[in-house]
C-alpha cells in the first residue's frame, strides 16, 4: 500500500506554449480528485486568491473532455485525478505550483 502522502501528491506535466510575447507557459497539474475542493475553495475563493497573487489563470479541466482523460488509463484512473491547467509567466507558474502543493500537503 502506498503511503498517504503519495496519494495526495500532485503530479505535474509541464507543457510549454510560447505566444508572440514569449513569456507565457502552460502547466498541467494533476490533483487527487478528492482534494480539488481545497484548491478551489468555498465559492472559488482560494483559486481566485491564487490567481490574484500569481497572475496565473487556473482552470479545472472537466471530466469527460479530452484534456481531462488519462492516456492509456482506465476510467478508474481518471476518477482519481483531476487536471488543473495553469497559464501564466514562468515565475507565476512556479509560485502557483508551490501554493497548490502547500494546499494539498496541509491535509496530511
Amino acid at each position: 500500500m502506498a503511503p498517504s502522502w503519495l496519494a495526495a501528491t500532485p503530479v505535474v506535466a509541464l507543457e510549454t506554449h510560447y505566444p508572440e510575447c514569449y513569456n507565457e507557459a502552460l502547466l498541467r497539474v494533476w490533483v487527487p480528485t478528492e482534494h480539488v475542493g481545497l484548491v478551489i475553495g468555498k465559492s472559488g475563493a482560494t483559486v481566485n486568491a491564487l490567481k490574484k497573487k500569481t497572475g496565473v489563470n487556473v482552470q479545472v479541466v472537466l471530466k469527460g473532455t479530452d484534456e481531462g482523460s488519462v492516456e492509456g488509463g482506465s476510467a478508474d484512473d481518471v476518477s482519481l485525478w483531476t487536471p488543473l491547467t495553469c497559464a501564466g509567466t514562468p515565475h507565476g507558474l512556479q509560485t502557483a505550483w508551490r501554493d497548490i502543493i502547500g494546499l494539498i500537503e496541509v491535509i496530511d
